[in-house]
């Protein structure tokens, strides 16, 4: 999370947060008087006195989300219900996917997952609630545009700040194959199906 004197940033892990975070440590105004939280604070996290200011996040698609996910998990090896669905890192990115549907994934989270209940569309719910409508949300896939115009459409951006925007580079970014290439068509039908309010929400698709 960054909490600021004009926003509040949710960072939903895999979605392009630790880029917008080297921006604002690195190039933010002063004025803004950033503050970085660690360990991916929820909405329901939001410090009272904040709570009154714009909200921001990204959403990724589905189908990428989960292979970066299962490198991502697979590579710090530290997270137990990757672990659990994996058998410690040793299960196949379909085997572990397969795996992770199968548990209760709003009982892991403890929240009522009201708006989907696969395992990215819950993670999406636990982090920015059931109220999507009161966030602005930018999508991974056009991070650096859509960040432009949601900052912009809080608070005047300094040209150096802009300019960073554009140029600095890629944050986290995983080594891996195409998302495509990681799915059969058993594996894509289940998330069709799981992830189906995601999907059509923000435009997804395989």
């Amino acid at each position: 999370m960054i909490l600021s004197k004009h926003f509040v940033f949710l960072h939903l892990p895999k979605t392009g947060g630790s880029f917008v975070r080297e921006l604002c440590v690195h190039y933010a105004p002063a004025e803004w008087q950033c503050r970085l939280l660690d360990n991916h604070p929820t909405i329901r996290d939001i410090p009272h006195q904040y709570r009154d200011l714009p909200v921001f996040g990204f959403v990724r698609n589905p189908f990428d989300w989960y292979v970066s996910w299962y490198y991502y998990l697979k590579k710090r090896g530290d997270n137990a219900f990757f672990n659990q669905a994996s058998d410690n890192g040793t299960k196949g990115f379909k085997e572990t996917m397969l795996a992770a549907f199968e548990a209760d994934i709003a009982r892991l989270y403890g929240f009522d997952c009201q708006f989907s209940d696969s395992a990215y569309g819950c993670y999406m719910n636990y982090m920015f609630g059931n109220d999507l409508e009161r966030l602005q949300l930018g999508k991974f896939e056009r991070l650096r545009d859509d960040l432009h115009r949601i900052w912009s459409s809080m608070v005047e951006l300094p040209a150096n700040l802009e300019s960073q925007i554009a140029s600095f580079p890629k944050v986290n970014e995983s080594q891996r194959e195409q998302y495509r290439a990681y799915y059969d068509s058993e594996l894509r039908a289940v998330i069709e199906r799981k992830d189906r309010a995601v999907l059509d929400r923000f435009g997804y698709e395989f």
